[in-house]
């Protein structure tokens, strides 16, 4: 995988951080942006650890965003095999592996809003996740 991102997260001075066990990594979130706010994720039938976390995530965010001022579409889809980081970091790790597209004429304070609430929701489900032997 040649893709500047996984390289940027898998690498640190040339040296492979996750296969060998020095660090953890439990989520990966990949930002573009396109013609509307989009995530494309793994469906909820399969596994990863932290369990069902993109569903409880984006059913949290959902909650507490109104639709009329930040609506985003989730594509859940079983693993195309496509080779970019979404895929791979899923594919290596087991873990939940977002591309998170934010739509070009969104509105910035829309933009700003919805990302406060995603990244709220994103933390009190890692930390919760952390906590839980």
């Amino acid at each position: 995988m040649a893709q500047a991102e996984i390289c940027a997260v898998l690498y640190d001075d040339g040296q492979e951080r996750f296969h060998a066990g020095d660090d953890d990594i439990i989520f990966f979130l990949d930002f573009h942006s396109t013609q509307r706010n989009l995530l494309y994720t793994q469906a909820d039938d399969e596994p990863t650890n932290p369990v069902l976390f993109t569903r409880d995530w984006l059913a949290a965010v959902k909650a507490r965003l109104d639709d009329r001022d930040y609506s985003f579409t989730r594509e859940a889809q079983h693993n195309s095999g496509r080779p970019v980081s979404k895929n791979y970091m899923y594919e290596s790790f087991g873990i939940p592996s977002i591309t998170y597209e934010v739509g070009d004429e969104t509105s910035r304070p829309a933009i700003d809003q919805a990302s406060v609430i995603f990244s709220e929701e994103m933390m009190r489900l890692l930390l919760t996740h952390a906590e839980t032997p």
